[in-house]
């Protein structure tokens, strides 16, 4: 049997996901935030708005993971949303770490070819 969510466990899911909503889009309103990261954070304070305000669903959610209450329920998904965002984080700094790598080894190809550059260019002048 799962039980119920307490009134006070509501309404503190219900403020923090507010709040995070209100956090997001202040930060994308601020530009301290892409609109490309901030459409899962705005997902994920609407989902636990939903879960909370319907509790018929994070029930029947509880019930189908076997979580023994609702709030473990919600810590679950937490958890996985913020893995999930962690690993994409995590990819996308691979992907920026590989960016940076060719770029300094074409720098270092250019500033290399540099001087040659240089000496030919001179070497025509005089020539």
């Amino acid at each position: 049997m799962v039980a119920e969510m307490t009134p006070h466990q509501q309404v503190s899911a219900v403020i923090l996901a507010v709040l995070l909503l209100v956090f997001v889009v202040d930060l994308v309103r601020r530009r301290q935030l892409k609109e490309e990261y901030s459409w899962l954070w705005l997902l994920a304070s609407v989902v636990v708005l939903f879960l909370v305000a319907w509790p018929a669903a994070l029930v029947a959610l509880s019930r189908a993971i076997g979580s023994t209450t609702e709030a473990t329920t919600v810590s679950v998904l937490g958890l996985m949303f913020l893995t999930a965002v962690i690993i994409h984080l995590c990819t996308k700094l691979t992907r920026l770490d590989q960016q940076v790598r060719e770029l300094a080894q074409e720098l270092a190809i250019l500033r290399a070819q540099e001087p040659e550059d240089t000496q030919e260019a001179g070497e025509g002048q005089t020539g």
